[in-house]
């Protein structure tokens, strides 16, 4: 009897040694109300995780970490809401994980005014380690005739929306910066913020003005931008920006806004903290950046080998997601420098989606099976361009065989734009399908194209008025 308890305390005292040795993950949390209804407003919950925190395990010659993030909205005992999402990482090579790579999430909920708790957990589904932030969440009350401005929602980056990606809002990609932390890797303090109840009558042109300004913990305002005046676009609007706090000295600070309505006079502020890091530089010979160690290692593993011609085909693949400074820049560099600029421009997309680099790589590959030829690479046509930049079409409709119309195509994407298509076509009986037209806002828009594509002995007659359109 004495040998089963003593057998009973070891494994007691071995699983409490196990549990307590749980690889604990740090999270980085914040939120931001938006008006939504009357009695109801938008609450969004930014939560964000370091890679080099997730285990990274062996799969089919690559590695990947899985993990689990669950927010919870509670008002006492009681869990008012819930919702989960289960996220996977791969990687080529493990040097390829890097210190300071972070993956970013967001929860909206739908919340009564009032105040809740908010818990944050997350599981690697590796390892089993776990983490776990707890906050304060406040749906507040907007005033029905009153100016009012939102929560502040500080950003690594506002650009334009990105196909099907969480992060659009109001026709603008915005990257959440959950830590409301920069430095000087991440100088510039971008925020996006909604204004409601201007006043507002479509037959006057009415105006609003809004101010930014730094404040230290005193008060004492360290950086004052030049203000603005706005034409109202209705009775609320969106406040977006970007400043750069390079000059700032390492430290705490609070973003100040404010907003004026320039024909009811009534004026409303809002402010948020958030710090900047400089580090100390120290002479070379003193000290090594570990992180520079880790980031050479990582190029020199997935590009050591590469020539440049092999460089610039992945780089001319992906020019349909890069931006028009990153094409610029790419084009004055050597071959070192190329390595360099390639990695980093998947790291910088990699927070956005972590298997961002495979997944675009194996569509360049699908577009080079269906649409390349020996004169023509697949990503070089439109249809393959169209492909790599908004992904596969829920709805591919082909029509090869009317007898008075020349081999056409129609794309369907249902949740872009609420809806948009593309009409590709056959025109020179190659193979080579062009893009005739499309409902996109920002692509080739010719609603007669049913004209290019009807042949000549069948046009006679035809009226171009009753050309069929989207």
């Amino acid at each position: 009897m004495k040998t089963i308890s003593n057998f009973i305390l070891i494994l007691f005292l071995l699983l409490k040694s196990a549990i307590s040795q749980t690889h604990f993950i740090p999270l980085m949390v914040d939120h931001a109300c938006f008006k939504s209804q009357p009695s109801r407003n938008y609450v969004e919950i930014y939560a964000s995780l370091f890679q080099k925190d997730l285990s990274y395990l062996p799969f089919s010659e690559k590695f990947k970490a899985r993990y689990l993030l669950t927010a919870q909205v509670q008002q006492g005992d009681s869990i008012i809401e819930q919702q989960s999402k289960q996220t996977e990482s791969i990687v080529d090579s493990l040097p390829e994980i890097t210190a300071d790579k972070q993956f970013v999430s967001l929860f909206a909920f739908e919340l009564p005014g009032g105040r809740y708790q908010a818990k944050i957990m997350i599981e690697d589904l590796n390892s089993g380690g776990r983490g776990e932030y707890l906050c304060e969440l406040q749906s507040r009350p907007y005033s029905e005739d009153s100016l009012n401005l939102s929560d502040t929602e500080f950003a690594y980056n506002i650009s334009k929306p990105v196909p099907l990606s969480e992060f659009n809002k109001n026709s603008m990609f915005i990257l959440p910066n959950a830590a409301g932390s920069y430095s000087v890797l991440t100088p510039v303090l971008y925020f996006y913020g909604e204004i409601y109840n201007l006043r507002y009558d479509p037959a006057v042109t009415g105006e609003y003005s809004s101010t930014c300004f730094i404040t230290n913990s005193q008060g004492d305002i360290l950086r004052k931008f030049p203000g603005k005046i706005h034409k109202k676009p209705g009775s609320s609007a969106v406040l977006v920006d970007g400043f750069n706090i390079v000059t700032l000295p390492d430290g705490i600070y609070y973003l100040n806004l404010e907003v004026q309505d320039q024909q009811s006079l009534q004026l409303a502020r809002q402010k948020k903290k958030f710090s900047y890091h400089k580090p100390v530089r120290k002479p070379l010979a003193q000290t090594e950046n570990p992180d520079n160690q880790d980031r050479e290692t990582a190029i020199q593993a997935q590009y050591g080998q590469w020539n440049e011609y092999q460089m610039d085909q992945e780089f001319n693949s992906a020019v349909f997601i890069a931006s028009e400074d990153e094409i610029k820049i790419y084009r004055t560099l050597d071959l070192p420098g190329k390595r360099a600029f390639l990695y980093q421009f998947w790291q910088k997309r990699s927070t956005l989606n972590p298997n961002i680099k495979t997944d675009y790589l194996e569509r360049v590959q699908l577009v080079e099976s269906l649409f390349g030829s020996s004169r023509t690479k697949g990503w070089q046509t439109d249809r393959g361009r169209v492909l790599l930049q908004y992904g596969k079409p829920d709805e591919w409709n082909k029509y090869y065989m009317e007898a008075d119309k020349k081999p056409y195509e129609i794309w369907i994407y249902h949740a872009i734009e609420s809806g948009i298509q593309f009409v590709f076509a056959d025109l020179q009986g190659f193979g080579e399908f062009e893009l005739l037209h499309s409902t996109h806002s920002k692509e080739l828009h010719n609603p007669g194209w049913l004209r290019l594509v009807t042949k000549a002995e069948s046009s006679v007659g035809f009226d171009s008025g009753n050309d069929f359109q989207f």
